[in-house]
């Protein structure tokens, strides 16, 4: 790979992204340890964040296994992400929660599909997959 070709934006975005969401990860993790002993839920964050981590920095390093880990990943939380969402949202209903508070509710949920959606499509797009060729 010619290593003076800019890398994009958005490669460099996205990385940044996973990154991130690692990081709150962790800080949710030490915030919320009461005792030497982490709940399951705890345990669960860990390893999530550590390999949202590690392939946050592999997508911006441009490694292809990245790119391919970002997409299951992001279809793994957005799948999850939905069917917590739609229980919230039956949760709402059910206890007769104010319209506002249900339409925020979907429509946060619409925005994180969008956004999950875009990056597949980003990452899937053929000059991206170009450059995840290391």
């Amino acid at each position: 790979m010619n290593m003076n070709i800019k890398k994009p934006v958005g490669i460099i975005i996205l990385g940044a992204l996973f990154v991130l969401n690692s990081l709150f990860g962790y800080i949710y993790i030490f915030k919320t340890l009461k005792s030497g002993n982490p709940s399951q839920f705890q345990v669960y964050m860990l390893i999530w964040s550590g390999i949202f981590f590690v392939v946050g920095i592999g997508v911006i390093k441009l490694k292809k296994w990245s790119r391919i880990l970002a997409l299951i990943l992001v279809g793994i939380k957005t799948i999850q992400m939905l069917i917590g969402s739609i229980r919230d949202t039956l949760t709402l209903l059910k206890i007769s929660a104010e319209p506002i508070v249900i339409t925020v509710a979907i429509i946060t949920t619409i925005l994180i599909v969008a956004i999950a959606g875009w990056i597949i499509h980003y990452l899937t797009r053929p000059n991206i997959i170009e450059r995840f060729k290391s």
